[in-house]
């Protein structure tokens, strides 16, 4: 980032993005964060595994955010695991974003790879996504 800004570059965003604590083997992100100056967005990748709502798979983890600075948050890669859970996880993902307002966007991890985490894997999937984002009225 320093080289950006040394040759004049105005034009970059710098997203930091941790994966969520589950399943790391640091439990503290605060080790890796390279300070306000030199992260435009944070982001955090975190997937739906064995979960019934997004607070779950994020909570510990924003906290941590949250902890270290005040910038908006970016999903920078969602989805949920096929099982049992995941139409209900669909379903409150839209709330959950309404209540997290600090969580600016996300992007959908929309791929068929050691399973099917696409929100729109089913109809009745879709239909859950679909109605909890409409019930959490997002501004996009």
């Amino acid at each position: 980032m320093d080289i950006f800004r040394t040759a004049g570059a105005t034009n970059a965003l710098w997203v930091w993005s941790p994966n969520i604590l589950r399943g790391a083997d640091s439990r503290t992100i605060k080790e890796f964060w390279p300070g306000d100056k030199y992260v435009d967005i944070v982001g955090v990748t975190g997937y739906g595994v064995r979960e019934t709502t997004p607070e779950t798979t994020y909570r510990a983890t924003l906290k941590q955010v949250y902890a270290l600075t005040r910038k908006k948050i970016l999903l920078t890669e969602v989805g949920v695991q096929p099982g049992p859970e995941k139409e209900t996880w669909l379903r409150r993902f839209g709330p959950w974003l309404r209540d997290n307002p600090r969580v600016a966007g996300f992007i959908w991890y929309q791929v068929v790879r050691q399973g099917d985490w696409r929100f729109d894997d089913t109809p009745a999937n879709l239909a859950a996504f679909k109605s909890g984002l409409a019930a959490a009225n997002p501004a996009c």
